[in-house]
């Protein structure tokens, strides 16, 4: 048998090398790898657009006050209205409504009330008629356009929208007082909820600068079913008179 004892002791050393070259060149191949699949997939992870937050409203306690009432109606409003508007707060400005909301740099007062029905609340074949000039020989009023929809609601109510001029401005032309519509215009949106109430108006800001929303989203807002969860909150607050209860309640029978 030849001595193979020293052809194995010379290979010892050269298969020590043999692997450790294998394991440095598997290192250098695995981080060019990483690096390849990183320079791949990041591209596509950045070009995905990103996800827009959930907006979820604190559920309203069985037993509140009014004042706190008006708390959570605000937060339904600064979830309803339209991207670009700010958080609406609760508080009058410049003795206007009883909240107010920010928009491109501006104020608007906001009016929300809830109440009984009233004369010029929408209710079944309400519609909006043309608008004519009045004239009373020595007055012409001008009719102010004031973009009136109306919708029929889920809740089987109607919602109808204006946008009236914020003012009015008299003017004389041979003898006779003109009156026409100036300044901007307010977003007044009135509905039915099961025969109670709601008048959500946004004004225009002092310095005369309409409320950045138009009249079909005003009618989103008042198919929200946010505004129509807050509604049904307010409705279990009434009593008989339509005062507010702190503690719920059957709602009153519609007159």
């Amino acid at each position: 048998m030849p001595d193979v004892v020293p052809a194995v002791l010379a290979e010892g050393p050269r298969a020590v090398r043999r692997y450790r070259a294998l394991v440095g060149a598997g290192a250098v191949l695995s981080t060019l790898a990483v690096v390849a699949a990183a320079v791949t997939v990041t591209p596509r992870l950045q070009s995905e657009p990103p996800v827009a937050p959930v907006t979820t409203l604190r559920p309203i306690p069985a037993v509140l006050g009014y004042d706190e009432f008006l708390g959570y109606a605000a937060q339904t409003l600064t979830a309803v209205l339209p991207e670009g508007f700010g958080a609406v707060e609760v508080g009058p400005v410049a003795d206007r409504g009883n909240m107010s909301v920010r928009a491109g740099g501006a104020t608007f007062p906001i009016t929300f009330e809830l109440s009984e029905p009233m004369a010029d609340f929408p209710g079944p074949g309400t519609t909006c008629a043309p608008q004519v000039p009045l004239d009373k020989g020595t007055v012409r009023v001008e009719p102010d356009n004031d973009e009136c929809q109306v919708k029929p609601l889920a809740s089987g109510g109607l919602a109808m929208v204006r946008r009236p001029s914020e003012r009015q401005q008299q003017t004389v032309h041979n003898g006779v007082v003109v009156v026409e519509p100036a300044g901007g215009r307010n977003a007044v949106l009135t509905l039915d909820h099961h025969g109670l109430g709601l008048r959500l108006a946004i004004f225009a800001d002092l310095s005369g600068t309409s409320a950045p929303i138009d009249g079909d989203q005003l009618l989103a807002i008042a198919a929200d079913p946010r505004l129509t969860d807050l509604l049904d909150v307010w409705s279990t607050h009434l009593s008989s008179t339509y005062r507010w209860i702190d503690g719920p309640t059957t709602p009153p029978t519609p007159r």
